[in-house]
């Protein structure tokens, strides 16, 4: 007598879980087991999964990546990666540890004459700048300001502001 079984909502899993599913998959094959008999378990979306993965796989921007050159740092609750591209270019990637939010992504593009770049931060707060001198400055942007700073979650993408004033009364 079989025993039909529901397949997963893959919908309602982390990415870890699902990670675990196409190991699984993956193993089966390795053993000559054949995944498809599992089908009805872990569901068919798992074949697209593979096909996105797959197609990322054969981008520019995945090729970069690997050839880059990563250092990566724990501080804290924050991960920061470091990558140095091929072509002179580097980015930083900081990351909540226990959320697994990008906090913040900045690129150094090579200088045109071969000096260091300046940081943009391209998702984030901003880098906080040394201490600048105001004598040597003319004009300068007040700190007052209203800043606008995404965030990436896995769920949605958050525009915050800071420094907005607003009435005491609220």
């Amino acid at each position: 007598m079989k025993r039909k079984i529901d397949p997963i909502d893959t919908n309602d899993l982390s990415d870890s879980t699902l990670c675990k599913l196409f190991t699984l998959a993956s193993t089966l094959k390795g053993n000559n087991i054949d995944p498809r008999l599992f089908q009805n378990i872990i569901g068919p979306s798992t074949e697209c999964a593979n096909e996105q993965a797959t197609m990322y796989k054969n981008s520019i921007w995945y090729k970069s990546l690997l050839n880059a050159e990563k250092t990566c740092l724990k501080e804290d609750q924050i991960k920061k990666i470091h990558y140095k591209f091929d072509d002179g270019n580097e980015m930083v990637e900081e990351y909540n540890v226990d959320t697994r939010v990008l906090l913040r992504r900045a690129w150094n593009m090579k200088g045109k004459l071969g000096g260091e770049g300046k940081w943009s931060v391209e998702i984030g707060d901003p880098i906080p700048d040394a201490t600048t001198n105001a004598d040597t400055l003319d004009l300068m942007e007040s700190k007052d300001q209203p800043i606008l700073l995404k965030r990436n979650t896995r769920i949605n993408i958050e525009w915050r502001i800071r420094n907005l004033p607003y009435p005491i009364e609220t």
